[in-house]
């Protein structure tokens, strides 16, 4: 286990305290673990604010892909919100999680697919939560890239050449920087 993983997770854990407090637009919400919300993204560039969807259905490997907030019917989740990795999970007893498509890359060696399949405790679908106080949003880490690839790769809406577009887990950005919004996750 890497030692900078364990220091930034404790960090990340006292900041939380145990919930994680965003800041999404003009409102602000707190999500527990107990609670579950919309999760989406707020563009700086006419995309407008997009929330992850499951509208392709709850089929093992199917793209998790973003609607437009407002959208009717959108799907809500639950996620990590401490110091200790946890599923992106579909809320009103829906057993599908987000999964990092460790099978391959879709547009370079480090953008990959996030896609939907039936929760089984994976570390495909395990997700750490860092929480950033610039922003107050939230980047979430892929646990399987960091100790399988090495790498620090988030949950990042990805803007495609077609209506709808979908999830990618990239680089992360722990800067804060609005012009990186596409990684900064809020209830709205």
């Amino acid at each position: 286990m890497k030692t900078g993983r364990i220091s930034a997770i404790t960090a990340a854990g006292i900041m939380a305290a145990g919930a994680l407090t965003v800041i999404a637009g003009t409102g602000t919400g707190t999500a527990s673990a107990a609670s579950y919300s919309y999760l989406c993204v707020d563009s700086t560039t006419g995309y407008g604010t997009q929330c992850a969807d499951s509208e392709l259905g709850t089929g093992a490997g199917n793209w998790i892909i973003t609607l437009p907030d407002g959208t009717s019917g959108l799907t809500n989740w639950t996620y990590p919100t401490g110091a200790t990795p946890a599923a992106i999970r579909q809320a009103d007893n829906v057993n599908y999680c987000m999964q990092f498509d460790e099978t391959g890359s879709e547009s370079g060696p480090a953008n990959y697919e996030v896609i939907g399949a039936t929760c089984n405790n994976d570390e495909a679908e395990m997700w750490w939560n860092n929480y950033d106080p610039t922003s107050k949003r939230t980047l979430f880490e892929s646990e399987w890239a960091y100790y399988n690839l090495d790498e620090q790769l988030c949950l990042t809406f990805g803007p495609g050449d077609s209506d709808p577009s979908g999830l990618f887990a990239v680089p992360c950005n722990f800067s804060g920087n609005s012009s990186y919004w596409w990684q900064q996750w809020g209830t709205s």
